[in-house]
């Protein structure tokens, strides 16, 4: 018999953390399930302590297999999964006990081809919750779904479960060339079938922030290779969308990340800076996903002031 659930979990480098998760995988209300552990060329003891967990319970897979980066790791745990839906979870963060329960009752009750969650963000004290969609609205298609992940940076895998034909019979693919967003890329391909999505309002999926400095999802370095990198992504968004209407929007809704993105991150000249985002410069106001003052701040940078408002910051410091 096959697992209605493939939970897939690619790993590197988490001997710290990756114990939690598996437990809170263990502790999972909803039963049918197989856990695929993908070990990723780990030089610590991840591998180890994923095989001490496979002999404990026959529903966890674990694969070693050599250092490739996440894009490949999850195209592994893809091609060697079973279930009748897929979910990826990463393994420095942790699930609810009705987290797969949760997700399935969406996806089955309304015959819909994915069901998201909301994400908790666990940052040290601060914990904050993200909505899987933004102003989540029914009869909303898949595209407008999409715009509204990519507003809130949430287009990731791990609160998305995934009727497994939709992706198998499309032949989609994780793209290993890719070093960060490769799960925007996956999901902006499963959203453009205009599948049926279902929402469910509760905070089940737990992500850590900052926990793992040794991260194959987490590490981003925001710099003028980061740009370069971020517009080929969108370029690959566009091609993908292929000239719908809602590409306007999607560019908006990207670049608005972009911006604030590399404002934080303080790396780039004054003049790279307008030059890149002035075209840009209202995206951060119109998202309304920031607070005003950053808003503000981020415009004024785009015409021009970056410079002036880096140094200011420097010296508040």
């Amino acid at each position: 018999m096959f697992p209605e659930i493939s939970v897939i979990v690619a790993i590197y480098k988490a001997e710290l953390y990756i114990e939690k998760c598996i437990e809170s995988l263990l502790s999972q209300s909803f039963k049918d399930f197989e856990i695929m552990l993908i070990d990723d060329g780990s030089p610590d003891k991840s591998g180890k302590i994923c095989d001490s967990y496979a002999e404990q319970d026959p529903r966890i897979k674990v694969f070693h297999k050599e250092n490739e980066g996440v894009a490949a790791t999850r195209q592994f745990g893809l091609d060697k999964s079973t279930g009748k839906y897929i979910i990826h979870v990463d393994p420095d963060d942790y699930v609810d006990p009705d987290f797969l329960y949760e997700l399935h009752h969406s996806v089955t009750e309304n015959n819909s081809d994915m069901a998201i969650c909301d994400i908790i963000y666990e940052n040290g004290e601060n914990i904050s919750i993200s909505k899987g969609i933004f102003e989540f609205q029914n009869g909303m298609s898949s595209l407008e779904i999409l715009n509204n992940l990519i507003k809130i940076q949430s287009a990731g895998p791990c609160n998305k479960l995934v009727k497994a034909s939709i992706i198998k019979d499309n032949n989609f693919k994780y793209n290993n060339e890719l070093y960060i967003q490769e799960d925007l890329i996956f999901n902006t391909r499963l959203l453009s079938l205009d599948i049926n999505v279902t929402y469910v309002n509760k905070g089940l999926y737990h992500y850590v922030v900052n926990s793992n400095p040794n991260s194959i999802t987490k590490n981003t370095q925001y710099d003028k290779a980061y740009y370069k990198y971020s517009n080929d992504i969108l370029n690959l968004i566009l091609s993908i969308l292929n000239g719908h209407a809602i590409s306007k929007k999607i560019i908006t809704s990207y670049k608005s990340h972009q911006i604030v993105n590399l404002y934080n991150a303080r790396m780039l000249s004054w003049s790279d800076f307008t030059r890149y985002f002035f075209r840009y410069r209202k995206a951060v106001l119109a998202s309304g996903n920031y607070p005003k003052s950053k808003g503000i701040l981020c415009y004024l940078s785009c015409c021009g002031l970056y410079g002036l408002i880096k140094t200011i910051n420097h010296l508040r410091k």
